[in-house]
């Protein structure tokens, strides 16, 4: 994320038809699901592999990111 800046974590979440809630202060605070009507498409599998320095610099996004990613994964959709 750092050499990218985020660009691999825009990449997910565009497969899984999510985005970005940002606070006022501009602090990402949750990934919201996109509806599929609003998609236009079904969401896409995602499997990353993520390096150990993603996973202890970013602790945060890989908690939003299992967040979003489990959600995704239990809606009710087709």
């Amino acid at each position: 994320a750092i050499k990218t800046k985020g660009e691999s974590v825009a990449v997910v979440l565009g497969l899984i038809g999510a985005q970005p809630v940002v606070e006022a202060t501009g602090r990402v605070v949750r990934f919201e699901l996109i509806p599929l009507e609003k998609l236009g498409r079904p969401r896409v599998d995602v499997l990353a592999s993520l390096s150990g320095i993603f996973r202890d610099s970013f602790a945060n996004v890989i908690e939003l990111l299992d967040d979003v990613l489990k959600r995704a994964a239990d809606a009710d959709e087709p």
